[in-house]
């Protein structure tokens, strides 16, 4: 087995997932990447750019977290100004 390319493989799919929107899948992915260097001891040669896309990948997480609430919270307020029963 080729734990290089299995870990490439992770990584791969962590930039299709962030090229996507993605950013929980792509954190995950760079995840299972992480873990899996750390467990079969792979040198990492992007360590600082692969945690800058990770930093990344959660701030962009967080932001359309907080997105979705604000456009729940504007659809909740639209409903019960019309008289909608909406239920949490």
């Amino acid at each position: 087995m080729n734990f290089t390319k299995e870990y490439e493989y992770f990584i791969r799919q962590a930039k299709e997932y962030e090229r996507q929107g993605l950013y929980d899948c792509a954190k995950d992915e760079y995840d299972r990447a992480e873990e899996y260097a750390k467990a079969f001891g792979l040198s990492n040669k992007e360590d600082e750019s692969l945690e800058k896309k990770y930093e990344d990948c959660i701030k962009k997480a967080r932001e359309y977290e907080e997105m979705a609430k604000d456009m729940y919270d504007s659809a909740e307020e639209y409903a019960n100004s019309v008289g909608l029963d909406v239920n949490r």
